[in-house]
């Protein structure tokens, strides 16, 4: 089953937060993955310790990606949403290090690594917005390495809640002061390094003392602020293109008169 990308706005913006992206640019981002497909819950999108031939760009649901252990356990290292994309570590390796599954019904675009190369050669402006991009990636792990290595099950809870909240919210996917979340007990638990059991206790806690409220899947923060002192919550401040990115291209195009799209401002030289 294929699916037409009725949500492509929303996926521009992964890749023009760094940089201003040209018509040209837009219609070879939307060529990327040009047979979407829908996957069910619980589908495993790629395994781990495979060769990498493809990364993967989630256009609808949640994924995980997972570590699989020698002695049968697993770690969830990443939920996924939609607009990320999905198995870009292990392109530089000679297998997989992650398996990536399905956390909700998805649809997925798979992108071959060749296809992705070119349009790194093909637009300069793309690369290096990727390669930006990379980097916010890299910083959101530190966040959580810090969250597991430090922070209590009360305080990575709340931190946990508010990094979703944040992520869906640049997407256009959720409320200002709710979202539905698409996990389980205890895919909560692995991604906190908590038992489930804990987990579970730790969330009543968080409902019972008014930071939150729970229906069901709908979660609605009552008190942000509060809930950021708990966590220790520091929003990130992208810079939108950082001060020592000079964008000479966008600069010789907009000379030009050229149309360009994105949010990023334009900088001479001058």
């Amino acid at each position: 089953m294929t699916h037409s990308y009725a949500n492509a706005e929303r996926l521009f913006r992964r890749f023009a937060e760094f940089a201003v992206l040209t018509p040209d640019d837009r219609d070879k981002i939307r060529q990327l993955a040009h047979k979407p497909v829908a996957l069910p819950i619980g589908a495993v999108i790629r395994e781990q310790c495979i060769e990498p031939t493809c990364i993967y760009l989630l256009i609808e649901g949640w994924a995980s990606a997972s570590i699989n252990l020698k002695n049968g356990t697993q770690q969830i290292a990443k939920v996924h949403l939609p607009g990320d994309l999905m198995g870009m570590p292990s392109a530089s390796l000679q297998e997989t290090a992650d398996t990536l599954t399905a956390l909700t019904p998805v649809v997925i675009g798979q992108i071959p690594l060749e296809r992705f190369a070119h349009l790194f050669s093909a637009s300069p402006r793309f690369a290096m917005a990727m390669f930006l991009s990379s980097q916010r990636e890299r910083i959101a792990l530190m966040d959580m390495l810090t969250q597991i290595g430090r922070a209590s099950s009360f305080q990575r809870m709340a931190w946990l809640l508010l990094d979703l909240h944040e992520r869906l919210s640049l997407s256009g996917l959720c409320e200002p002061t709710w979202f539905n979340l698409m996990l389980l007990q205890e895919q909560i638990a692995d991604i906190l390094g908590i038992t489930t059991v804990h987990a579970n206790r730790t969330f009543r806690r968080l409902q019972r003392e008014g930071f939150i409220r729970s229906d069901r899947k709908r979660i609605e923060i009552l008190d942000r602020r509060a809930l950021a002192r708990v966590a220790n919550w520091e929003r990130r401040a992208m810079a939108s293109p950082p001060k020592w990115l000079m964008w000479d291209v966008e600069v010789s195009l907009f000379e030009a008169g050229a149309e360009v799209v994105g949010t990023a401002p334009l900088r001479s030289n001058a």
